[in-house]
């Protein structure tokens, strides 16, 4: 996509290109400018299917990682538990057991 060509500062009521400083607004326009353009100028590598086949490949190739990393997670949360409850004498409802 071919972008317009910026106005000539002469015909524009802004002597300076960068007139300073910006409000919030204006420079959260400035921004959205910014974006859009750098994802037309990278919209081909960035739509590109060999790109997107090896990022799939990436994302396969973590699986098991993630899953054992998962497991492991849930099994310290477990005993996490376990030993909050032992610490804090509480049954299975989380009350507390009465000592007798």
């Amino acid at each position: 996509m071919a972008t317009p060509a910026p106005e000539p500062l002469r015909n524009h009521p802004f002597r300076s290109r960068n007139p300073l400083p910006l409000s919030a607004a204006q420079e959260a326009q400035v921004q959205q400018l910014y974006h859009k353009r750098v994802r037309d100028y990278c919209a081909d590598e960035i739509r590109g299917p060999k790109e997107e086949d090896l990022a799939r490949e990436e994302y396969f190739a973590g699986v098991e990682q993630r899953i054992a990393e998962k497991r492991e997670k849930e099994r310290k949360a477990a005993e996490a538990e376990r030993f909050h409850r032992e610490w804090w004498e509480l049954d299975e409802n989380g009350m507390r057991k009465k000592r007798t």
